[in-house]
């Protein structure tokens, strides 16, 4: 029984001795392969950032030129000094498409010296902020209707406009069936 002892130990340390050595001779490959795993991982991280970052700086970009759209269409709405002539002459085409009969158009001042007809500054902008505004009063004669086609004409002028006051009134006596009113806007320049 001897023998047959020793050959057991002799087959369990043959057997002990090529695990351990196949062991040691694949680890360098595991070692390698669960590296790779892992670097594989960690790329896969990065491309997905990547990836979240362009979809990021897409969105941004898109945000950037829906800005810049706005940003445009904004500075097409404020005329320019040399142009408000021009703005003028619209609303006065507005005044014609409405079938308004004008009384009197007088550009006003913020300046309480300006008032006078003979003062210099009648004409000039006032700066309130980053913009000029340019305020005009329009006194007109017309229907209820003409009034308000008036009014809405205004704020779809291709420059921003904006109605500071409106007043109608009845006036039988001088005009039958129509309405005096008068309008204060203010026309915004940039500078």
């Amino acid at each position: 029984m001897g023998e047959k002892k020793l050959l057991y130990y002799i087959f369990a340390i043959t057997i002990a001795i090529i695990v351990l050595i196949g062991y040691f001779a694949t680890y360098p490959f595991i070692k390698r392969i669960n590296d790779t795993k892992d670097n594989l991982q960690v790329k896969k991280m990065d491309l997905s950032l990547s990836v979240q970052k362009g979809i990021d700086l897409k969105k941004l970009s898109k945000t950037y030129q829906e800005y810049e759209e706005q940003i445009n269409l904004l500075g097409k709405m404020f005329p320019k000094t040399k142009d408000v002539a021009d703005y003028i002459t619209q609303i006065q085409g507005a005044i014609s498409d409405s079938g308004i009969a004008l009384s009197s158009v007088k550009v006003a001042t913020q300046n309480s010296q300006a008032n006078s007809a003979t003062s210099p500054q009648l004409t000039q902008l006032t700066k309130n902020g980053n913009f000029y505004e340019l305020p005009i009063d329009i006194q007109f004669i017309g229907t209820y209707d003409n009034a308000m086609k008036f009014s809405q004409t205004l704020e779809n002028l291709s420059r921003f406009t904006s109605i500071k006051k409106a007043n109608l009134k009845t006036d039988d006596k001088n005009h039958p069936g129509q309405l005096e009113g008068s309008i204060s806007i203010v026309i915004y320049v940039s500078p």
